[in-house]
C-alpha cells in the first residue's frame, strides 16, 4: 500500500513540476521560440485555461472508466507532451503541446485519488490523500526550483526531456504496483454525481476561491523570472 501511495505522490510531483516549468525559463524559451516574454507565458495560461475549463467535464466524462487505466494513459499523454514542448521550434507547437498536458492535468488527478482511496480502509483514506497530496508541495518548493536551475545551467528544453523521461518511468512503475482490479470505493464515482456535486452553493464558492486563488498564484509566479533578468539578477 505504501509503495502505490509512493507511486501516486511522485506522479503528482512530476505533474505539477511540468505544469510550472516554464514560469522559471520564461525568457530563455521566449528567445528560442522567437518570441517575447508574453508571447512564452501562453505555455503557461494556456495549460491553466484547460485544466479550469476540463476538469469537471473531463473528469466526469472518465469516471465510468477503470481509474489505473486512465491514470496509465495521462501519463504517457504527459510523456507525449513534455517531449513536444521540449522538441519545438515554434510558439504554435509548444503551446499545443501544452494545451495536450492541460488536458491530461484535469483528468490525472480524479484517477490518482480513486487509487488512492480504493487501496486503503475507509478510515485511513484521509491520511492517504494526505500523503498523494504531498506530491503538489514537494513539486512547488523542490521540483520548479531543481527545473529552473537545470535550464539555466544548460538548455530550457532539458528540464522537459527530464520530464518526459520521468513521466514514462512512472507509467511503467504504477503498471507494476498498482492492482488491475481495485476494490470498488463507497460510492463508486459517476459523471452524475460528479455533476451534481458541482453545482451544491457550497461546491461552487470553493471552486470560486481556488480558481481566483490559483491564478493569482500563477499570475505572481509568471511575473517574476521575467522581472529578475530585467534588473540583472539570475533567475536560477
Amino acid at each position: 500500500m505504501r509503495v502505490i501511495l509512493l507511486a501516486l505522490s511522485t506522479a503528482i510531483f512530476v505533474t505539477i513540476s511540468y505544469e510550472a516549468m516554464p514560469i522559471g525559463l520564461l525568457t530563455e524559451i521566449a528567445a528560442q521560440l522567437h518570441t517575447d516574454t508574453a508571447g512564452g507565458g501562453l505555455l503557461v495560461s494556456s495549460y491553466a485555461l484547460v485544466v479550469v475549463i476540463g476538469s469537471i467535464p473531463l473528469s466526469a466524462a472518465v469516471a465510468r472508466y477503470d481509474a489505473r487505466a486512465v491514470l496509465l494513459a495521462m501519463l504517457v499523454v504527459f510523456a507525449l507532451s513534455s517531449a513536444l514542448v521540449a522538441a519545438s521550434t515554434t510558439l504554435a507547437l509548444a503551446v499545443a503541446a501544452r494545451l495536450l498536458g492541460g488536458a491530461a492535468h484535469a483528468i490525472i488527478f480524479t484517477a490518482v485519488f480513486r487509487i488512492a482511496l480504493a487501496v486503503v480502509a475507509r478510515e485511513r483514506r484521509g491520511r492517504a490523500a494526505g500523503t498523494v497530496a504531498a506530491g503538489n508541495a514537494v513539486a512547488l518548493s523542490l521540483g520548479l526550483p531543481a527545473a529552473t536551475a537545470l535550464g539555466a545551467a544548460t538548455s530550457w528544453r532539458l528540464p522537459f526531456g527530464v520530464a518526459a523521461v520521468a513521466f514514462v518511468l512512472i507509467a511503467a512503475v504504477t503498471a507494476l504496483v498498482v492492482p488491475v482490479r481495485l476494490p470498488a470505493t463507497e460510492p463508486d464515482p459517476s459523471a452524475t454525481m460528479i455533476l451534481a456535486a458541482v453545482r451544491r452553493p457550497s461546491m461552487l464558492r470553493v471552486g470560486i476561491t481556488v480558481v481566483l486563488t490559483t491564478g493569482a498564484h500563477f499570475a505572481t509566479y509568471a511575473s517574476i523570472q521575467p522581472i529578475l533578468v530585467e534588473i540583472g539578477l539570475s533567475a536560477a
